[in-house]
């Protein structure tokens, strides 16, 4: 039942929660491609990488987000964002029927209730997920409105963040008033929402900063400093993607400059693998092609991209062919 009404509720929520989200969340927004905020970044780091302009990018993770995220917050984000009673106590039926169980040795123990964190496989669990990571674009926002924090912009448009689900990419100015500034709103949704950030896992990009500088931004947010290519988006799925962005094992890289043939020596050697077991020589030449089809065309075309010209012309397909 359970699933039944989580559906129905997920069919209802999609559509006007386009109207709800800040224009810089991509996922499971009607209208948002996965690559939209990856076309982003890319655009703007090779602007600041051109101009040569002083900037710094953050990117945060959020330490099991979807399991700690706090009850009471999501109900009062609800509320406090219009949604009606029924609603409300429809939601806090559905979080508080959740349930877990350890599995000890291949032994399942006693269930016992859960009291915070989304339903894990929950065609629900992911919209009100987005509209909790929401407030943090808005609490940043806020302050970038009040002029307690500069805004990085390409023209007319003025960029703070951008977000896909969890994976969350800040760009500031590189000021320690700015560092100060964004820590104190990190902490202060972290505490409201009960999303703990792990700062060991994120990471400073420095651009076009000295080294003394990029060292002083990152012990301020007391995380370690990285450099491009970036490696982006943990727990990469099929659905997950980026323009100027390859496969790494589970991340992509994010990059101001065009990306180099090694660059994308893991999506090759995942074609290799794919390859290297099948038994063409016990095939006819149209069984070859089914098999080659049905492999390849299971990796997401949008990997594809910005794949040089020398890795489109590889020899594994005509190997195997």
């Amino acid at each position: 039942m359970a699933k039944i009404i989580s559906k129905v509720l997920a069919s209802r929520l999609q559509p006007p929660l386009q109207y709800l989200i800040n224009p810089y969340q991509s996922a499971f927004i009607k209208g948002h491609h996965i690559l939209d905020n990856f076309y982003t970044a890319h655009i703007l780091t090779h602007h600041l990488h051109s101009t040569k302009q002083k900037a710094a990018l953050l990117k945060i993770d959020f330490e099991r987000a979807f399991d700690n995220v706090s009850w009471d917050f999501l109900l009062k984000l609800l509320k406090a964002r219009g949604f009606g009673e029924i609603w409300i106590r429809w939601i806090n039926d559905l979080l508080r029927s959740t349930s877990s169980v350890v599995l000890l040795n291949g032994a399942l123990g006693e269930s016992f209730p859960c009291k915070r964190g989304m339903r894990q496989g929950d065609p629900l669990s992911s919209l009100p997920f987005i509209l909790c990571i929401d407030v943090l674009y808005r609490m940043l926002q806020a302050v970038t409105s009040s002029n307690y924090l500069p805004t990085l912009a390409i023209g007319d448009v003025k960029l703070l963040t951008l977000q896909f689900v969890d994976d969350v990419l800040l760009f500031f100015d590189s000021s320690i008033r700015s560092a100060a500034t964004i820590k104190i709103i990190l902490q202060a949704f972290s505490e409201s929402s009960g999303l703990k950030i792990n700062y060991n896992k994120s990471a400073l990009i420095p651009v076009h900063l000295p080294a003394y500088q990029a060292s002083s931004l990152a012990n301020s947010f007391n995380c370690p400093t990285q450099s491009f290519p970036l490696k982006h988006m943990a727990g990469l799925d099929t659905q997950r993607a980026g323009f100027c962005c390859v496969p790494g094992r589970d991340r992509l890289l994010l990059s101001p400059k065009q990306l180099l043939k090694s660059d994308y020596l893991p999506l090759l050697e995942k074609i290799d693998t794919r390859l290297a077991g099948w038994k063409g020589t016990t095939l006819s030449r149209g069984g070859r092609l089914v098999l080659l089809n049905s492999g390849i065309t299971s990796i997401p075309a949008f990997f594809l991209l910005e794949l040089p010209t020398s890795s489109l012309g590889d020899k594994s397909n005509r190997q195997n062919l």
